[in-house]
């Protein structure tokens, strides 16, 4: 391993093992390097209790994402680094050394290094990179920005525009990733139709394995909502940060002050979501919120708060409110309970209309039986429909393409060890294997319109899109 020690030159040369320590919650206080010499603390004792027959490695990497103090001997990563020492020779572990990365060392390689910068760039949302320039802006003054910028700061009335403009970039409805029919989901979109004329008071969620239309479906209602004058936020539910950022952002377009709003999100928690609600409910005009890809469930509560009780990120709709949605793969509806939420499951599509999809897409690659046969070797999932579908219609001129036809791309498909088929076909192994397997051909179906991306010379695009995640 090329890694330098904290002697300067020389180099790692052995085995190394990478312990990544991630707290949910980082509190910013001294209470964060506790919590991590507690973990690192275990892993090194598990280790020991191993033995050298287990092959003990030579050196060690602990990375965190939580900030360690650089205060002479007092601060976090003296006294981390201190006990390791301490505890190493203790448990007489035969490490040559070892290295804490944390929040701000991770930040500087990030900067450092383009190797690593790079492949992750596409995390960096448009509201980060404004926020960004907001803060340099701020530092540098009024003439450090370029002339077409300077409006949006030049109205001292208005000094919350850039902070408006961040949040349009993070919160605004992908609307451009929406199909142009949604086939099946009448029952479901009549039931979020329904909701705007009964003011609800429950928010709806929508649960369903990945790729089955979740975010398709309320994407769908987002842009009715917003034809009919409504304003749509978005909110990526991946992770907690995501969250974070984004009823940040929330709170600033529902009219928070903007000082105010940075003094609640200091330390993002029950009172920053209690702000970000109280304006919501304040606001003068219709409003629809999505927190979408929420998988982890434990993300949309703030500390002092939890799921049910309706006091966290995530709660009933208020005040001129339409609607707030949730969209998530976990099927667990008790973790709602009975009060704040009704939850609607998506099921995969009917063959005729899985057909219909394959058809309105790629009609010149075969007849509606072949359409049918195809998508339920798709297992009737939206996506990978849609994958297909999109692979077709340009394949009939495109002589890279290895499949033309639905016969053709089927045979494509079933060269994979796995189909959806399976999924249906194992009913002892519940949803969660279900979701697996999907998950697992929807990344098949991906890679073949990668490989042709690959194929018609557009190699660097494709690299960057061949390790989907599958958020639908």
């Amino acid at each position: 391993m090329n890694y330098p020690t904290r002697d300067e030159g020389n180099q790692w040369e052995g085995y190394a093992v990478l312990q990544a320590k991630f707290r949910a919650r980082p509190e910013g206080t001294g209470k964060d390097a506790d919590w991590l010499m507690q973990e690192i603390k275990k892993d090194l004792r598990g280790w020991a209790k191993r033995g050298a027959t287990a092959g003990l490695p030579d050196y060690m990497v602990f990375a965190t994402n939580v900030v360690l103090s650089p205060v002479a001997s007092t601060g976090g990563i003296d006294r981390v680094t201190t006990e390791i020492a301490t505890l190493v020779s203790e448990l007489n572990l035969p490490l040559k050394d070892w290295s804490v990365w944390h929040y701000d060392q991770i930040c500087r390689y990030l900067d450092v290094y383009q190797g690593v910068r790079q492949p992750y760039q596409t995390f960096i949302t448009p509201g980060e990179v404004l926020a960004k320039l907001h803060a340099a802006v701020e530092a540098a003054g009024q003439p450090a920005l370029p002339r077409e910028l300077r409006p949006l700061i030049s109205d001292r009335q208005h000094p919350e525009r850039i902070d408006e403009a961040a949040a349009s970039g993070s919160v605004g409805a992908p609307f451009g990733r929406l199909p142009q029919t949604i086939c099946g989901r009448d029952r479901e979109l009549n039931l979020l139709a329904a909701d705007l004329h009964r003011q609800p008071s429950k928010v709806r969620v929508l649960t369903g394995m990945g790729g089955v239309g979740k975010s398709a479906l309320a994407l769908a209602h987002a842009a009715s909502v917003r034809d009919d004058g409504c304003d749509v936020m978005w909110v990526d539910a991946s992770s907690q940060i995501r969250i974070n950022e984004a009823m940040w952002q929330v709170a600033l377009i529902a009219g928070a002050p903007r000082d105010t709003v940075s003094d609640h999100w200091r330390i993002p928690g029950r009172s920053a979501a209690d702000l970000a609600w109280q304006y919501l409910a304040a606001l003068d005009r219709r409003w629809l919120l999505v927190f979408d890809d929420a998988d982890d469930l434990d993300a949309l509560t703030c500390a002092e708060s939890v799921l049910p009780d309706g006091t966290g990120w995530v709660r009933p709709p208020t005040g001129a409110g339409v609607g707030v949605i949730v969209t998530t793969r976990d099927h667990n509806v008790a973790a709602w309970g009975s009060q704040i939420a009704e939850t609607l499951e998506l099921r995969t599509l009917e063959r005729p209309d899985a057909a219909t999809v394959l058809l309105g897409l790629a009609h010149h690659a075969g007849g509606r039986a072949a359409a049918e046969e195809l998508g339920m070797l798709l297992g009737g999932l939206p996506l990978p429909l849609h994958l297909a579908g999109n692979y077709l219609s340009g394949s009939s001129t495109d002589p890279l393409a290895c499949a033309g036809t639905f016969n053709e791309y089927g045979q494509l498909l079933q060269q994979a060890p796995l189909v959806l088929d399976e999924a249906f076909a194992d009913v002892s192994g519940g949803r969660q294997h279900g979701d697996a397997v999907a998950r697992r051909t929807v990344a098949r179906t991906f890679g073949l319109s990668v490989d042709l991306l690959r194929r018609q010379g557009t190699s660097t695009y494709a690299d960057g899109l061949a390790q989907p995640r599958v958020r639908d």
